[in-house]
């Protein structure tokens, strides 16, 4: 499954483009679902904390399922990193076919390594 380009779908809250989707998958576990996601950072500086969700929406815009990523993330300028998480309430995420489905992450704010800030 692939993210589709950020700028087809605006976030609700945040914005679309710092952190970018590249891919996502959704298997099941022991415990139930979980996501493996790959993202790129196109900040121009080291992140030290964010505050992003992962966000899963129908492509009439209902939203199937979200993942608050955790803030502790660094990632520096230009990275990709692949992760993965356990899925809370997925039912919908996994009973949508994936070419009905949108997925971004949506961030609010950064702290970066320098000590300054950006809300989004």
């Amino acid at each position: 499954m692939s993210a589709l380009p950020a700028a087809a779908k605006d976030c609700k809250i945040g914005h679309p483009d710092k952190l970018v989707l590249i891919s996502w998958s959704s298997k099941p576990g022991k415990l139930g679902p979980y996501i493996e996601f790959a993202f790129r950072s196109d900040m121009s500086k080291s992140t030290r904390s964010i505050d992003a969700t992962l966000v899963f929406e129908g492509v009439e815009g209902s939203e199937l399922a979200n993942l608050k990523l955790d803030p502790d993330i660094k990632i520096a300028a230009g990275e990709t990193k692949t992760m993965k998480d356990a899925m809370i309430a997925g039912d919908l995420l996994e009973a949508t076919a994936s070419e009905n489905v949108i997925a971004k992450i949506c961030t609010r704010s950064v702290e970066f390594d320098d000590g300054t800030f950006s809300d989004f």
